[in-house]
């Protein structure tokens, strides 16, 4: 039995689960979870606490009902996030920067994360609230906060390896596949919160993940950059919450780094093969991915997804390829299909 931490957000902890976001645990038996240390801000995580221990024992939620979500902003509370890794008894560490899109709490000379608001849902909350303000890091100069990231992850280095940590890259959606079967844009009006990761701050997680790979050299999972969001798996359809295809690719790249039993698909890396442990090709147009099926049956709206095809083309978005796979695994009989599949196969098949 291999133990695993995460170390980030829903990016990862579903992946795990194989794309099924109701269940619990790993969907491997091979596999187990140490801890799951959920949108831990590992910049905040550097910082000394803000609140006593006291204090924070004795939070009271308002209108939190999971418990977990309680015991994940107390640990973020009391500044146990390094501690309770760096003493784990997992093996690996996965790890994505999608926290890093979510405002984070300032609090007098110290800066915490809220578990995705839930803070200021609490008796603790309530009573601070008026001497608290909101920042994103990403948002500030990276002379402020950098050396933060470097700081959290140089201790970890003292008991991981970098054979043993893998970076999960996000990129937060702007699009998603409707019930309609149309490919429509993300409705920020609903989902451009403090809590709710956005696309501006895209290139700047870019940055930073490279800076991680190459001063670290963790194993690289790059998948998010070809998939959506999918209103058939997610009634909350923000940036963070994709297609069911890409957890199922993240969890086989998993598999293959931990076993390396051949499931996982081995891409070209990063930068012309500046790094060699990246997965970064997602397996379109191979008509055996597991549990395709599931898929299958959801609508798409031939016409719209044409027109999507070419608008992300042009912007040199690489959602194009998957909406080409789409068409490809959907809708063979179309005339109009396998026109566009004439067209642009080569060219996709020449990117994955």
């Amino acid at each position: 039995m291999v133990k695993i931490n995460v170390l980030g957000s829903c990016v990862s902890r579903v992946s795990l689960l194989d794309g099924i976001t109701y269940e619990t645990g790993i969907a491997d038996d091979r596999l187990e979870i140490a801890y799951n240390l959920d949108k831990q801000n590992v910049v905040c995580a550097t910082y000394p606490p803000a609140f006593t221990r006291d204090e924070v024992k004795n939070i009271v939620d308002i209108d939190v009902h999971e418990k977990y979500a309680i015991r994940s902003l107390q640990q973020n509370l009391n500044k146990d996030t390094m501690d309770l890794l760096y003493n784990s008894d997992g093996e690996y560490v996965i790890t994505d920067f999608m926290d890093m899109h979510m405002a984070h709490a300032k609090y007098r000379d110290t800066y915490f994360a809220t578990q995705a608001l839930e803070f200021y849902r609490t008796n603790l909350g309530e009573k601070y609230k008026q001497d608290i303000e909101m920042v994103r890091f990403l948002e500030l100069p990276e002379e402020k906060w950098l050396y933060r990231v470097d700081q959290f992850w140089d201790q970890m280095m003292e008991k991981y390896d970098s054979d043993h940590i893998i970076l999960n890259r996000f990129r937060s959606n702007s699009f998603y596949l409707a019930i309609d079967g149309c490919i429509k844009e993300i409705p920020w009006d609903r989902f451009h919160g403090p809590s709710h990761p956005i696309p501006e701050l895209n290139e700047a997680t870019r940055k930073l993940e490279e800076h991680i790979i190459r001063k670290y050299n963790p194993w690289v999972i790059d998948l998010s950059k070809y998939f959506m969001g999918d209103e058939n798996v997610w009634d909350n359809v923000q940036g963070a919450h994709f297609e069911r295809e890409f957890y199922r690719e993240t969890m086989d790249a998993v598999r293959e780094i931990i076993f390396q039993d051949g499931s996982g698909n081995w891409g070209t890396g990063v930068e012309e093969m500046l790094h060699k442990k990246c997965f970064d090709k997602p397996r379109f147009f191979q008509e055996k991915r597991r549990m395709l099926q599931d898929e299958a049956g959801y609508k798409l709206d031939i016409d719209d997804a044409i027109k999507s095809l070419e608008k992300f083309r042009n912007a040199g978005d690489m959602l194009w390829v998957n909406i080409l796979d789409k068409l490809y695994m959907r809708r063979l009989d179309d005339a109009r299909i396998i026109e566009y599949i004439d067209r642009y196969m080569n060219e996709a098949k020449g990117i994955i």
